[in-house]
């Protein structure tokens, strides 16, 4: 099949050549693509009503690989309209973890010191 460049556009990962840390997984109303550690959702067409299921269903496939970042690519063929329905901000992680900044002799490294995920 030869894509069209709304295709291509729309949804790069679909269409990168196979690889071992390639993976795409074909979702009902979405497609979830990996490239080693970048996420993207392509080919969106979802009910407005399985946006939010479809949402939590891909933070669990992120969760099960070690991920924490995803790409939805919202297209004009993408539905539903806005792409406002998918940039809700996760729910909370849990209590905080104790963390405290670290400095050194020059001020702050940026590091943080204490046990739990940030």
């Amino acid at each position: 099949m030869k894509p069209s460049l709304l295709e291509l556009a729309e949804e790069p990962g679909l269409w990168l050549p196979p690889e071992p840390s390639h993976d795409v997984v074909f979702a009902d109303g979405y497609c979830v693509v990996s490239y080693g550690r970048s996420v993207w959702v392509h080919r969106i067409r979802l009910d407005g009503a399985r946006v939010a299921a479809a949402v939590e269903e891909v933070r669990e496939l992120l969760r099960a690989r070690g991920l924490d970042e995803v790409s939805w690519w919202v297209g004009e063929r993408s539905l539903p309209a806005p792409a406002a329905a998918f940039t809700a901000p996760p729910p909370p992680r849990g209590p905080p973890t104790g963390r405290r900044r670290v400095r050194h002799r020059g001020g702050s490294c940026g590091a943080r010191a204490g046990s739990g995920r940030s």
